[in-house]
């Protein structure tokens, strides 16, 4: 049996405002069992005001000081400075079991046409509401979908594909994801790379994150319609909750537009609730419907701010 020689790899870690949490993924790279020759880390901040730079600056890795561009730009920084076969974006919310970049690896050796990899992301925070109730739905997600969005692809495909497009915001890694599927290439799921993600725990954390997905929304319209419409009329659909529930008070035509709204959101909710419980066995996927409709309403307010924000910059050029 001819032994392979391990590809190069480089974890590319953006931050942002990280202080809290960057030196915890960053020890567990350092424990990372893979040859250190063979492993770059880089880091690429994206305009920190904290003591995130201070922190990242005391580990063995390549750091870039990049401007308050966002995510996209600074994965675009990170990847196009790498001198690794493989790219492995983390977020510097996670961290890294020993073996992570391992069996990640493994995957692309035992298939040469395979592009991308996905590896099993874990609750960090599990004691904590709001992550518990954000990672539930990010369960559902994966379970739905046939592949698991890459977070480690070949340097040579991104090449191809241009890396990543900034303007998406919150959803960069879905779009990539598309373009790589429709591109016809493979991507594999390792459920032996294990890492773990602290998902957000506070109000306000929830409210940025979901008007920055609603911001982020509004751009996929632009080369995924029907994903896009569909995402959106969901949003809709369940932060309307309330006002369903106020138009059942109003007289006809209202009231049965109210009530048709009532009956949508509970087939939805109830076909969604019954597949997280199953794929999950926990018991608070019966609590999701309630925290869906508070984080939609979020979600809707960044939709809404970014089409205002879009229509000022059409008429006078700039926002």
């Amino acid at each position: 049996m001819i032994k392979m020689e391990l590809p190069k790899v480089s974890i590319v870690i953006t931050t942002y405002n990280e202080e809290k949490d960057v030196g915890r993924l960053l020890n567990s790279i350092i424990k990372i069992n893979y040859p250190k020759n063979k492993l770059e880390t880089i880091v690429v901040d994206d305009g920190s005001t904290d003591k995130t730079s201070e922190i990242v600056e005391k580990f063995p890795v390549k750091f870039i000081m990049g401007p308050h561009e966002g995510m996209g730009n600074a994965r675009n920084l990170g990847w196009k400075g790498s001198n690794g076969d493989l790219v492995v974006f983390i977020d510097s919310d996670m961290i890294l079991h020993k073996n992570y970049i391992k069996e990640i690896v493994n995957k692309f050796l035992e298939n040469e046409n395979v592009a991308g990899v996905e590896g099993n992301e874990k609750l960090y925070n599990k004691n904590k509401f709001i992550a518990q109730m954000l990672h539930l739905r990010h369960e559902l997600g994966w379970s739905q979908s046939k592949q698991r969005i890459p977070r480690a692809i070949k340097k040579n495909v991104l090449k191809k594909l241009n890396g990543v497009d900034p303007e998406y915001g919150y959803y960069i890694d879905w779009e990539l994801f598309h373009r790589m599927h429709k591109s016809g290439y493979k991507i594999q799921y390792a459920p032996k790379a294990i890492l773990w993600h602290k998902q957000i725990e506070e109000v306000k954390e929830l409210v940025g994150q979901s008007r920055w997905m609603g911001r982020s929304l509004v751009f996929s319209l632009r080369k995924h319609k029907f994903e896009g419409i569909k995402r959106i009329g969901f949003v809709f659909l369940l932060a309307f909750f309330p006002i369903y529930i106020l138009f059942l008070f109003l007289n006809k035509p209202f009231n049965m537009v109210g009530l048709l709204g009532i009956l949508t959101f509970f087939i939805v909710e109830f076909k969604r609730t019954i597949k997280m419980f199953f794929i999950t066995k926990n018991i608070k996927s019966f609590i999701t419907p309630f925290f869906d409709v508070i984080s939609m309403t979020f979600v809707v307010y960044g939709i809404i701010d970014k089409i205002i924000n879009l229509n000022i910059k059409n008429k006078t050029g700039r926002i």
